[in-house]
């Protein structure tokens, strides 16, 4: 039942398909060939002939996957047979666990793919317990569950940082208030200086005189 076919494989194109096709996450052992070993995501069924994103090996869980997701289309000018049949990179395309307790035990969010081909394939994925695919407790077979709402992405992907990626995070702001701080000193002598803020009447004079008539008031 879900034997594949390098003949038969071909590209999931989103935009013709209606907004209820399920999508399936999944793990393809080599039972076809190592070319097929890894995390599949596909639409209608486990085993679908077109899919939308593949993560080549034997990775325990899709959450390991970081960096190494491929689409269904071919890079640009390279023979798509040719050199392992190379594919466009998912570089943003990630999968952690879903940060609302109200999704199930288990439930994987996949993120990254917006303004991609797979872009509908993003959202909340549960696990299919009574799934005849199962290839253990480790690697169950999920499916689509709902999509992505409005910020949930960016929570997820915060929530999931590591340690190293947080002190990353630290570091760039530090570094990106360092090279603004003159530039901002800069625009607030300018905007001080159109408002007279120091001139004879201006507030900034009016304060400085009042704080010094307090502290050396008798």
């Amino acid at each position: 039942l879900y034997r594949r076919s390098l003949d038969a494989l071909i590209m999931a194109e989103g935009g013709h398909r209606q907004a209820e096709t399920p999508f399936y996450l999944y793990y393809w052992d080599d039972r076809d060939g190592p070319f097929w070993r890894g995390w599949w995501v596909t639409p209608d069924e486990v085993g679908c002939t077109q899919y939308v994103a593949f993560a080549r090996g034997h990775r325990v869980a899709p959450t390991e996957c970081d960096g190494e997701w491929e689409s269904a289309y071919p890079i640009p000018g390279v023979d798509p047979f040719r050199n392992g049949n190379p594919r466009q990179p998912y570089a943003q395309m990630a999968i952690f666990p879903s940060s609302d307790a109200a999704d199930p035990p288990g439930a994987l969010a996949i993120v990254g793919l917006r303004g991609t081909r797979g872009e509908r394939a993003a959202g909340v994925y549960n696990v299919l317990a009574d799934h005849p695919h199962h290839h253990g407790a480790s690697r169950p077979v999920y499916k689509r569950a709902r999509p992505l709402r409005g910020g949930e992405e960016r929570a997820i992907r915060r929530a999931n940082l590591t340690l190293r990626q947080r002190w990353y995070e630290a570091v760039e702001l530090a570094l990106a208030y360092s090279r603004c701080k003159p530039a901002l000193f800069s625009w607030l002598e300018r905007a001080q200086a159109r408002l007279d803020v120091y001139g004879p009447d201006g507030v900034a004079r009016q304060r400085d005189r009042d704080e010094f008539e307090a502290d050396f008031a008798t």
